[in-house]
């Protein structure tokens, strides 16, 4: 092969990679809210970002206190988050905050870290 067909495949061969890796990028670094997560097939997908606002009086615990139950609003929808790790220290009700998990088949999102917004 000539070396100006090598360096034309070569160009090829890089400039699809680099597309390859910016769409993985961007695909997994979308963020959702409670509105429009349920929209798009998420179920089993891992380390999902989802924003919103914890709901007023929505912290639950179970009963053995390891897990904590919230409600996520959004402007007209919500979604329940399970969070079984130690809270950030100014998570409150009311706060708004993105979080990084997974969304289970009963519409359940589990939480594995939770950011607080100003």
């Amino acid at each position: 092969m000539k070396k100006h067909h090598v360096k034309i495949v070569l160009g090829i061969l890089i400039s699809v990679t680099v597309v390859f890796v910016g769409t993985s990028y961007f695909y997994s670094s979308e963020i959702y809210t409670p509105s429009n997560i349920l929209m798009v097939d998420n179920f089993g997908r891992d380390n999902i970002h989802l924003t919103g606002k914890v709901g007023k009086r929505s912290l639950r615990y179970g009963v053995s206190r390891a897990d904590a139950y919230f409600v996520l609003l959004d402007n007209s929808n919500k979604i329940l988050v399970k969070y079984s790790q130690e809270f950030p220290n100014k998570f409150h009700e009311g706060a708004n905050v993105t979080l990084t998990g997974e969304l289970e088949k009963d519409n359940m999102f589990v939480a594995k870290s939770i950011g607080i917004l100003k």
